[in-house]
């Protein structure tokens, strides 16, 4: 090649580039244009005619709610992640079912589809696995409550956790809005020191103490400096302590000691269930010893029996995903959404044998891809360690934004194996060598 065909070939090469950016440039504002159209037509509508009252065209998104959809667009859509983890815990719907963070993680996932970079996702074993358990939740809550709501928020977090393993920045980003929530939680703490840190943005110590936990896996895993990391060790260990959660405290101990051990795909999912029974005896102790909630270990053992009730009543195909009433007769958590304080009895209630089975393979397929990952291997482990008294599959769940966001694997293409030729033509010193691909 001669110094002017690579400088014509460097060209276009260049020019394609610009020309892709401009393409997501226009695709992005016409989003936008069509987004704010559709509110500004709505308004208008309604002024003409003298309507009050009631909601826009998108549900319940008013005017000023759009106005804030508009400027996330103007967003780069790498922070999008963040904004949704910063945001997921902000209570009240805006369009319909749909909350803040519901629809920043749609704004995210339909900006990069309109850009084409949703279609490099491959779609590895345990997305498969995923997203057959999905279809068949679906199946058996339209077969018994009816709404779905819920189940789509969980392959809306699974696909912004999928995405997010392509782009470099938004994973940086993401870990950075992680670890800032929680220090400006510890900051915001720090005039009740000697009380139970709840959190002023996450009002909740089990989803708290998890954002801490999940902290401490970035924290620990970066390239910061030491000078930088033990501090911040140390500061995220305190606020695991003020949240006074026994599950987060269990959490941590499950991962100190994989942390020790030698990894194998099979220690997170093995590990937690039997330091669970060791640690039962333990359990008044604590209590008594810390001062903790006295009455919170019998409640989740009774939700825990009224769960394995109603996966008795259908064992195949469970009750569907919200089945918050079939806890009212045992008047156990009737008005709440996570009905038995354990993530595999609530999946058996919910979706019945084949859905826990389909989930289990998930999980087994999920821990043989994170096996090279520290942080996403530490991370599957504290997640199944607090579905030992939690269920963490919800909408809002912060637990489950880390679960799905720290876990998900790029799903690179294997290496493809050398061909006959390629491999002779390596250990043959007659003929010339060759790459991995058999070429010259």
């Amino acid at each position: 090649m001669t110094v002017t065909e690579a400088v014509d070939r460097t060209d276009r090469d260049t020019g394609d580039i610009y020309h892709r950016m401009i393409a997501d440039r226009q695709a992005q504002v016409t989003m936008a244009v069509r987004c704010v159209g559709a509110v500004a037509a709505e308004v208008a509508a309604r002024t003409v005619t003298g309507q009050r009252g009631g909601g826009l065209a998108l549900g319940d998104l008013g005017l000023p709610q759009a106005l804030t959809l508009f400027g996330l667009m103007l967003f780069p859509v790498d922070i999008l992640p963040a904004i949704v983890v910063l945001t997921t815990r902000i209570d009240g719907p805006i369009a319909g079912p749909l909350g803040f963070s519901d629809l920043a993680a749609l704004l995210y996932l339909l900006r990069l589809t309109a850009t084409g970079r949703m279609f490099r996702i491959r779609l590895i074993s345990s997305r498969t696995t995923f997203f057959l358990f999905l279809a068949w939740a679906a199946v058996a809550t339209v077969a018994g409550t009816g709404q779905l709501t819920a189940v789509g928020r969980l392959g809306l977090y699974a696909a912004v956790g999928a995405a997010t393993t392509y782009r470099v920045g938004a994973k940086r980003y993401l870990f950075a809005g992680i670890v800032g929530l929680s220090l400006v939680e510890i900051i915001l703490h720090l005039p009740h020191v000697g009380t139970r840190m709840f959190g002023t943005v996450v009002a909740d110590p089990a989803q708290l103490g998890f954002i801490f936990l999940a902290s401490l896996l970035i924290v620990g895993t970066s390239g910061l400096p030491r000078q930088v990391r033990f501090p911040l060790v140390g500061i995220l260990l305190f606020g695991i302590a003020a949240t006074m959660t026994r599950s987060i405290w269990f959490a941590t101990a499950t991962i100190s000691v994989l942390a020790v051990l030698r990894r194998r795909w099979y220690l997170p999912i093995v590990v937690p269930p039997l330091l669970a029974v060791m640690a039962l005896p333990l359990i008044a102790p604590v209590t008594m010893l810390f001062g903790l909630n006295a009455s919170s270990p019998g409640l989740r053992f009774r939700s825990i029996t009224a769960g394995l009730a109603a996966f008795r009543e259908h064992l195949l195909i469970g009750n569907g995903w919200s089945y918050v009433h079939t806890a009212e007769p045992a008047d156990v958590l009737a008005s709440r959404a996570a009905v038995a304080y354990n993530l595999w009895v609530y999946l058996g209630a919910a979706t019945g044998i084949i859905g826990t089975a389909l989930f289990a393979v998930y999980v087994w397929r999920l821990a043989r891809e994170v096996v090279t990952d520290t942080a996403a291997y530490l991370c599957l482990t504290a997640v199944l360690a607090v579905s030992m008294s939690e269920m963490p599959l919800y909408g809002g769940s912060l637990i489950m934004w880390s679960f799905f966001t720290l876990t998900a694997q790029h799903g690179a293409a294997r290496a493809r194996r050398p061909s006959r030729l390629a491999r002779l033509a390596t250990t043959t010193p007659c003929l010339p060598r060759h790459d991995a691909a058999g070429t010259r």
